[in-house]
């Protein structure tokens, strides 16, 4: 089982959406659920305010009160999936320390969000000052030189002016990701010429591009335009077709056409927190387990499939196999079965995370800042688990609700004053309830720090 983890901050609160994520043998398809919505409890003094945060440790406390309320714990994961952030490295080393002192001579390593890591390597090709590779004394520059001159032209005269020639607006730099440069470079290429044709004044025209510059921002614009496109399908996937294998041929693909990439996207970047389990698993899903490393063997131990016959076992491949292995004309070729379960849950990719803090904006809109957090993460857990619930379900949930209340004969008065207290009673109860579990969870996870 693996877990995705991703931050969503709103009205103050900062959430921590969990997903479990895992292979089913019996339907032989990928399982995601989403087990957790849950947001730290604040300090209640000055004291407990000075340790609170948001360190992996705290993360750690969080994660271990979401496992045990549905019976599983950190020995049941296989690997954590999440961005590529200081804390997330540590907060996987600290697990796998936990687990060691526990006995359990295992590593649950961190598989990092390749759209995260494509992008942070994007940044750094192209305004990263420290990167002796980065091109920024060229393309940056121009990129600002290009918004000096779309501002300009945002004026409302010379809009009028453009407006004679071309009907495409000047837009102005998005700061906040590389993309932003990239779209403004390509509204730069449509409108290069419209603008030389425009009457503008001579302050404008002193803004105007080279002709060697130009040509630069073109080459720009496209090495910008395939980043994108990779980042689109990295980002977009649902990931079940984005594997870690595919990611790795894209990656591979991008380094032999844009080498300045490479620091950022190779195998052992630092961006990757454990190399070895990375590499285990694309080459189990390229079907080349016979050239695992040591180190990576021991990295995906816990795919090891134990009661397998060792010998080797050879089956004749299907046509549709052959054709998919490029093995049309090698009728006789055979595949060893492999030692390993299904790695079809091991993707790169945190979508399904960034898909549901897209849904959490929605019901937790302007009309529901004051909705607390126990009910946002039950409504969540309802709307993205639909196939555990039905209307039978809700049904017996109205039937319950209503035998509950037809049990009461007295009068209205005596009714409401029934319910209030048995309201008041259950509200403590559960409380207390929520308390000592708390505190129980806190107390078991508690060793990982």
């Amino acid at each position: 089982m693996k877990l995705n983890i991703i931050g969503w901050t709103q009205s103050g609160e900062h959430y921590q959406f969990v997903y479990a994520t895992w292979f089913d043998d019996s339907s032989s398809s990928v399982i995601k659920r989403l087990i957790g919505f849950s947001v730290p409890d604040l300090p209640e003094t000055a004291e407990e305010a000075e340790v609170f945060g948001f360190a992996a440790e705290d993360i750690g406390d969080v994660l271990n009160n979401i496992l045990l309320r549905i019976g599983k714990g950190f020995e049941n994961l296989e690997f954590i999936s999440a961005d590529n952030t200081n804390v997330n490295p540590r907060l996987a080393d600290l697990v796998t320390d936990y687990l060691q002192s526990r006995g359990i001579d295992r590593v649950v390593p961190l598989v990092g969000c390749a759209a995260h890591r494509l992008n942070l390597g994007v940044k750094s090709y192209y305004e990263d000052p420290k990167n002796p590779n980065s091109p920024k004394g060229r393309y940056c520059d121009h990129i600002k030189a290009i918004n000096k001159l779309m501002v300009e032209l945002m004026s409302l005269k010379n809009r009028a002016k453009l407006s004679v020639v071309t009907s495409k607006i000047p837009i102005r730099l998005h700061e906040i990701r590389w993309a932003g440069a990239m779209e403004l470079a390509l509204r730069f290429n449509e409108m290069k010429n419209d603008i030389r044709r425009a009457s503008l004044p001579a302050e404008t025209r002193k803004l105007f591009l080279t002709a060697e510059m130009e040509e630069e921002i073109l080459e720009f614009s496209e090495i910008m335009e395939v980043c994108h496109t990779v980042s689109l399908y990295l980002q977009n996937s649902n990931g079940d077709e984005c594997t870690m294998s595919g990611t790795r041929t894209l990656f591979d693909a991008l380094m032999k056409k844009y080498p300045l990439l490479k620091d950022d996207i190779k195998t052992n970047s630092r961006h990757v927190h454990n190399p070895d389990f990375e590499n285990g698993i694309v080459k189990i899903q390229m079907n080349q387990e016979a050239r695992l490393t040591d180190d990576e063997k021991e990295a995906v131990q816990v795919f090891l499939i134990e009661d397998i016959d060792r010998d080797v076992e050879e089956r004749e491949l299907s046509f549709v196999e052959s054709v998919l292995l490029e093995a049309e004309a090698q009728q006789k070729k055979r595949a060893k079965v492999s030692k390993y379960r299904s790695t079809a849950h091991v993707t790169p990719v945190s979508s399904i995370c960034e898909q549901t803090n897209s849904i959490s904006k929605h019901i937790m809109n302007d009309c529901r800042k004051q909705m607390d957090p126990s009910s946002l993460e039950m409504l969540m857990i309802l709307k993205l688990n639909p196939d555990l619930w039905d209307k039978k379900t809700v049904n017996a949930v109205i039937r319950k609700t209503t035998e509950h209340e037809s049990s009461v004969t007295n009068t209205p008065l005596s009714l409401v004053s029934s319910l209030t207290s048995s309201s008041s009673s259950s509200s403590s109860s559960s409380s207390s309830s929520s308390s000592s579990s708390s505190s129980s969870s806190f107390s078991s996870s508690s060793s990982i720090r």
